[in-house]
């Protein structure tokens, strides 16, 4: 049976999650695929 799904699903979690994605984004390239708040 073929799992479309990865096992693991990495996550990181900042005090201020916009900042974050805007430095993560210049920095290393990163895309945003979800956001979680609350």
């Amino acid at each position: 049976m073929s799992n479309p799904y990865p096992a693991v699903i990495p996550m990181l979690a900042y005090e201020n999650g916009p900042a974050a994605m805007d430095w993560l984004a210049r920095a290393f390239g990163f895309r945003e695929r979800a956001r979680m708040v609350g």
